[in-house]
C-alpha cells in the first residue's frame, strides 16, 4: 500500500504564531555551531625550533592558543617576489613541506608529528621553518546533515538545502571558505552506493577539510553533531555536540507551540484505521494501516522510513474495514490485532475479529464474532477488550462489555451502560475524580466530548466540538424496526479516539482530535453523511483535567485533510513515543477529482512537546 515512503521533517512549514519550525531551530543551532569552528581554528604562525625522528617542535608568541589535534602546514620561505613594475616587493615564494598534527601543547613550545605531502617528494623541516593556520578563509566542504530532511519532494531538494544552509552560516563568520554546495552533492552522488569516507571527499576537492554533521537523539533532547575532518590527514579535528538550539517566541498560550518533529509517510490508498503494536514479540511496535479491505503491518527503524513486514498482511474479503487496534490482549509478550468490518446489513453484517501473526503462517484469527463490535481501550495499565452489540434499529446498543482472554477464549467479565449515542469508538475509560470505577469520557452525536461517572452523571461537556467523524458506514435497521424507519439507511459514525497520555502530571491528559469543515460550512448542524464528506483539515488536542473539567494544553497545526485515526507510541524504536496520525487529503485538483481514482492518503508522526 506505501508505494514511496520519505521522511520528511516540517522543517519549511509556515512557523505558528508562537513557536518557530525546526529549519529556524537547526539554522540557530548552525549558527551556534560555526561560531564554535571559527574559536576552534586560531590565526597563528610559529617557527620550527627542532626536529627529531619525525617529531617536529615549534615556538613562537601565537603557541599559547593552540591545542592538541589541531594541524599545522609547515612551510619554506623562499625568494622575493616582486612588482614586475616598480620592483617593490610583494611577498616571498613558499614551499609547502607538510602537515605538523600536534600532539602536546606547553606554555612557550608545541611539538607534533610530520605528515608528509601526500602525492609528491618535499624536503624534510629544518629549524627556521615556518608552521602556520592561515589567517586567510578556511576552504571546508559540507555535507548534508543526516538525520533530517525537508520538506521537499525529493531527497536531493533536501540535501541542497541543508548543505546550503550551513555553508551559508560558515561562510559569514569571515573564517571559511565554503566549497559551492551543489559541487559537493554532485561529488557525493556519484558513489552513492559506497558512502565515501570524508577523507576521500576531501582529497578529491583539493584536500579541502570536511564537515560532517548529524541530528541524534540524547533521551529527550535532539542534538546535533558536528565533525570537522582533515581533506589532508584524515584526522578529526573538531568534535562537537549542541542541543538543537530553539528559535522560539514566547508563546501567547500553551496551546500556541507545534511540535518539534513531523514526519510524512504517503500512502498510495486512502487510510481508514490504524494502530501500533508489537505484533511479533520483538520488543518494538509495528505500524498497522488499514485501508478500506485489507491492512498492512510495517516496522520503522530510528530516523528511517517502514518498510512493509513479509507476511503481515490480511485482507476483509467483502467487508468494509470500520475500525483496527493493537494490544496485547492474550498475555504479555506480543499484541495481536483487533478488526472489525462491515459485510452485509444490520447486525449480522457487522464482524468482529481478533487476529494473532506468526512469522511462518501471517495472521491467524483466534476469536470471530458478528453482530458485535471490538474496542481496545487502555485503562490505567491495563489494555481492556471491550464488546458492544449492534442494535436492531440503530448501530450500537447502550450497553458495553469487558472481555478477558481466560487461555482459550474471550469471556465476560463485566458489563458497562453508556448513555445514547455512546459507543465503543470514541471512548476513553479514566479515573478522574479519585471514584474506585473509572469515569466515561466519550464523544457524542453533537460532536461534544463529555465526561460522566460510572452511574451514569454528568460532570462536564466540552464547550467547542471536537471530534468529526470522517469515518463512517450505512447501516439498515433489520426486522420491524426497519420497516418502522421506510427501509432507510443510518449514517453510522466511527467516533475519533479518546487516548489517555500514561503517566501526565498534574493531572490526567487525553489526546483527541477535531476534524474541521470548510470555512464556508463552519456549523456543525449538518447532516451526518454529509458532515463525513466535507470535513478538509483536522488537527490533534491535548487536554488535561484540571478543577472538574477539560483543557486545552497544545494542539498540533491544522493537516492537509481530514484525520481518519490515530494512535499514540514508539513508531521507530528510539524510546520516545509519537502521534501517528492518518490523514486523508481533499482537494480540487486533478487526482482527487478523478472519478474512478481512489484518494491518496499519508501517516504523519510527530512528537509532542
Amino acid at each position: 500500500m506505501i508505494v514511496a515512503l520519505v521522511v520528511v521533517l516540517g522543517l519549511l512549514g509556515a512557523a505558528g504564531p508562537a513557536r518557530a519550525d525546526v529549519l529556524q531551530d537547526l539554522g540557530a543551532t548552525y549558527q551556534r555551531t560555526a561560531e564554535q569552528l571559527a574559536a576552534a581554528f586560531p590565526k597563528v604562525e610559529v617557527q620550527v625550533a627542532a626536529v627529531t625522528a619525525g617529531t617536529v617542535r615549534v615556538e613562537g608568541a601565537g603557541v599559547g592558543s593552540l591545542r592538541p589535534g589541531l594541524e599545522l602546514m609547515l612551510f619554506r620561505r623562499g625568494e622575493v617576489f616582486r612588482h614586475p613594475v616598480t620592483n617593490q616587493p610583494l611577498g616571498h615564494t613558499e614551499q609547502v613541506l607538510g602537515t605538523l598534527v600536534l600532539t602536546a601543547v606547553e606554555p612557550a613550545a608545541a611539538t607534533g608529528r610530520l605528515v608528509p605531502p601526500a602525492g609528491r617528494p618535499a624536503p624534510a623541516p629544518v629549524p627556521g621553518d615556518g608552521a602556520r593556520i592561515t589567517a586567510g578563509r578556511l576552504p571546508v566542504a559540507v555535507l548534508p546533515t543526516s538525520g533530517v530532511q525537508a520538506a521537499f519532494d525529493s531527497a536531493d531538494q533536501t540535501q541542497l538545502l541543508l548543505v546550503a544552509r550551513f555553508s551559508a552560516i560558515l561562510d559569514k563568520t569571515g573564517r571559511f571558505l565554503s566549497v559551492d554546495p551543489q559541487r559537493v552533492l554532485d561529488l557525493v552522488g556519484q558513489t552513492r552506493g559506497s558512502s565515501p569516507s570524508p577523507l576521500e571527499v576531501g582529497r578529491r576537492l583539493g584536500g579541502v577539510a570536511v564537515l560532517s554533521s548529524r541530528l541524534v537523539r540524547d533521551g529527550t533532547t535532539r542534538v546535533l553533531e558536528t565533525t570537522w575532518t582533515s581533506g589532508q590527514t584524515g584526522e578529526t579535528l573538531v568534535a562537537l555536540r549542541a542541543p538543537l538550539t530553539p528559535a522560539s517566541f514566547p508563546p501567547r498560550f500553551a496551546w500556541e507551540e507545534t511540535p518539534e518533529l513531523e514526519r510524512r509517510y504517503p500512502l498510495d490508498g486512502p487510510v481508514r484505521a490504524l494502530a501500533l503494536g508489537d505484533l511479533d514479540g520483538d520488543g518494538r511496535a509495528e505500524l498497522v494501516v488499514a485501508d478500506e479491505q485489507s491492512l498492512t503491518a510495517y516496522r520503522t527503524a530510528e530516523g528511517g522510513s517502514p518498510v512493509p513486514v513479509e507476511g503481515a498482511s490480511f485482507r476483509a474479503v467483502g467487508g468494509l474495514i470500520l475500525s483496527v487496534d493493537a494490544a496485547p490482549l492474550t498475555g504479555p509478550g506480543r499484541a495481536q490485532l483487533v478488526v472489525v468490518d462491515q459485510r452485509g446489513d444490520g447486525r449480522v453484517g457487522i464482524r468482529a475479529r481478533v487476529l494473532e501473526w506468526g512469522a511462518s503462517g501471517g495472521f491467524r484469527v483466534i476469536y470471530e464474532t458478528t453482530g458485535r463490535y471490538l474496542r481496545v481501550v487502555r485503562v490505567g495499565t491495563e489494555n481492556w477488550l471491550l464488546e458492544q452489540d449492534a442494535g436492531e434499529d440503530e448501530p450500537f446498543e447502550s450497553e458495553i462489555r469487558r472481555l478477558l482472554w481466560d487461555g482459550e477464549r474471550f469471556r465476560e467479565t463485566s458489563r458497562l451502560r453508556v448513555p445514547r449515542g455512546v459507543s465503543v469508538y470514541g471512548l476513553a475509560l479514566m479515573r478522574l475524580t479519585g471514584s474506585p470505577e473509572p469515569e466515561v469520557v466519550a464523544f457524542t452525536d453533537d460532536y461534544r466530548l463529555t465526561v460522566w461517572t460510572a452511574r451514569g452523571q454528568r460532570l462536564w461537556t466540552s464547550p467547542d466540538p471536537l471530534g468529526g467523524s470522517a469515518v463512517t458506514f450505512e447501516y439498515l435497521p433489520t426486522g420491524g424496526a426497519r420497516r418502522q424507519a421506510g427501509g432507510d439507511t443510518l449514517v453510522a459514525r466511527i467516533a475519533g479516539r479518546v487516548v489517555p497520555l500514561p503517566g501526565t502530571s498534574p493531572g490526567p491528559e487525553i489526546l483527541v482530535y477535531e476534524n474541521i469543515l470548510p470555512a464556508f460550512q463552519q456549523g456543525r448542524g449538518v447532516l451526518p453523511r454529509l458532515a463525513a464528506t466535507l470535513f478538509n483539515r483536522g488537527r490533534i488536542h491535548r487536554l488535561r483535567w484540571k478543577d472538574g473539567a477539560f483543557v486545552r494544553v497544545w494542539q498540533s497545526g491544522v493537516t492537509e485533510g481530514y484525520i481518519a485515526d490515530f494512535a499514540y507510541g514508539d513508531l521507530d524504536g528510539d524510546g520516545l513515543a509519537e502521534v501517528v496520525v492518518g490523514v486523508v487529503p481533499r482537494g480540487f485538483d486533478l487526482e482527487t477529482l478523478n472519478p474512478v481514482g481512489r484518494p491518496r492518503g499519508r501517516i504523519l508522526a510527530y512528537e509532542l512537546p
